[in-house]
């Protein structure tokens, strides 16, 4: 049915407003031995916003490739970030998007090795289906706790971040115009410690003692126009996406993959099929 795609295009476009990307990627041996979550108490303070998944020292850099459904890898990075300026209350995160050319850069705000404000990759539309331009801004809660805190919780921690967003969307999906609005939408992500010492092997290497973390995303547009057999279409909707994440300590985000998602499609709740996943190619860091 054109309504169930016309659904999945829609999530496509919401995912990859969340993919956190990462400049020019230094190419360096992929770790082989453990890395262990807990450092040392008598580490001097670092000079820089010093997450344990998040470390933000300046020139620190990641890259990755997105895959999609229906979409093969060519093996290239799709996303690249880079850290240009660091201190320990900030970061100025420098974002390429080598599929449209479009560089961004965004700040990191940090507290006592909290990372409170992290900017989410914004919309650049991969796969050539929408055009347009959101606008995401931090509201309220913590995007990645510090080290302290995880060992607090012995590590069976969840969280929250909400971001506002604004901007309108356009493109076309099996023949139909899609419009996608949003104004003072909230964005709600929930996360939590699903997993650790986790096992992955994916391009950058192979790591042991990866920390699992789910994060649903709520997101509301807040006008969606389009064309459905032939009926004009005008609702506002609410998507919901569950990804997780594996992260590397001292190292950062290395996979991320879509689990499932619904959308509310005339006030009714419709699980949606899809797939698709962001993985690290090659990091450098401090």
């Amino acid at each position: 049915m054109k309504n169930v795609r016309l659904i999945n295009a829609i999530l496509c476009l919401t995912a990859l407003l969340f993919w956190t990307a990462c400049s020019n990627p230094s190419e360096i041996p992929a770790p082989t031995e453990r890395v262990e979550h807990a450092q040392s108490a008598t580490t001097a303070a670092a000079p820089f916003c010093d997450n344990i998944f998040y470390p933000l020292a300046a020139q620190n850099s990641w890259s990755y490739r997105l895959n999609f459904d229906q979409v093969a890898a060519d093996g290239n990075p799709d996303l690249v970030v880079s850290v240009s300026e660091s201190t320990p209350d900030s970061a100025l995160i420098t974002t390429s998007d080598l599929s449209t050319g479009q560089v961004t850069q965004s700040l990191a705000t940090c507290r006592q090795g909290t990372v409170v404000d992290f900017p989410v990759t914004e919309l650049n539309l991969v796969l050539g289906l929408f055009s347009g331009d959101l606008d995401l801004k931090y509201e309220s809660g913590i995007f990645m706790p510090s080290l302290q805190e995880f060992e607090t919780n012995d590590w069976a921690l969840e969280w929250e971040t909400t971001y506002r967003a604004n901007g309108k969307l356009q493109g076309s999906y099996e023949g139909d115009t899609i419009t996608a609005e949003l104004i003072d939408s909230p964005v709600k992500m929930h996360w939590k410690v699903i997993g650790t010492d986790e096992p992955l092997d994916i391009p950058a290497g192979k790591f042991e003692n990866l920390v699992k973390v789910e994060r649903v995303i709520t997101f509301e547009i807040s006008k969606l126009q389009t064309t459905i057999e032939g009926s004009e279409v005008n609702i506002s909707t609410t998507l919901n996406v569950n990804m997780v994440l594996w992260y590397a300590p001292h190292v950062g985000l290395v996979n991320q993959d879509i689990e499932s998602a619904s959308v509310k499609f005339y006030g009714i709740g419709i699980p949606v099929e899809i797939n698709g996943s962001l993985e690290l190619l090659e990091y450098s860091v401090q």
